[in-house]
């Protein structure tokens, strides 16, 4: 059975409605995991996020955001503590503030991990370098980082990072994680039959 979790209460926030939906869902794969195993089906996390905004109260929703909306979350979320700091309310609460930015956290990590361009050591070695120089997963720069380190191709499996999508399983535990944040952040959680 495949959890399918949507966060879609629609939060109205001050005069932002924002729904960000969860869906693990069961995709067919490409061949095999970032640790060169074979494998025929997974979890697959797709996170967008929808931000319509209105002047006042009564006044039409007009769009603003659509897909890979993390920088105008964070930027929510940043808002509402300043605004808990300085009056002491804002649209969400400090523990919502919390969760939205672990979800953030999450999605950004974990979202599409069905389409991992490289092995397992690739991976970690672009992200230990992407803390240093954050342009490295540019795909060119990418494969000239690899091969500099000696992943490029891989010493053990010969593969060439970039040559196909391989799947990052999806660990249980960051599906329960997603489903309690959605429930901290007045989502509602849907399981799939």
């Amino acid at each position: 059975m495949i959890s399918k979790i949507k966060f879609m209460g629609m939060l109205e926030l001050g005069c932002t409605e924002i729904d960000v939906r969860i869906e693990p869902k069961q995709a067919p794969s490409p061949g095999r995991t970032i640790d060169w195993e074979p494998v025929t089906t997974y979890q697959e996390l797709t996170i967008s996020a929808e931000i319509r905004r209105r002047e006042a109260i009564g006044k039409p929703w007009r769009d603003e955001c659509f897909g890979q909306c993390r920088d105008a979350l964070q930027r929510f979320a940043q808002g509402a503590r300043i605004a808990h700091q300085k009056i002491g309310r804002a649209a969400i609460t400090l523990e919502q503030c919390d969760a939205l930015e672990e979800l953030i956290v999450l999605w950004k990590r974990w979202h599409l991990n069905g389409m991992r361009a490289g092995l397992r050591g690739q991976m970690d070695a672009l992200r230990a370098q992407a803390e240093r120089e954050p342009g490295v997963y540019e795909f060119s720069r990418a494969c000239q980082y690899l091969e500099i380190a000696g992943l490029q191709p891989h010493p053990l499996m010969g593969y060439h990072y970039g040559s196909a999508w391989l799947v990052e399983l999806l660990p249980e535990e960051v599906v329960a994680r997603l489903r309690a944040l959605c429930k901290t952040l007045g989502g509602r959680v849907l399981e799939a039959a």
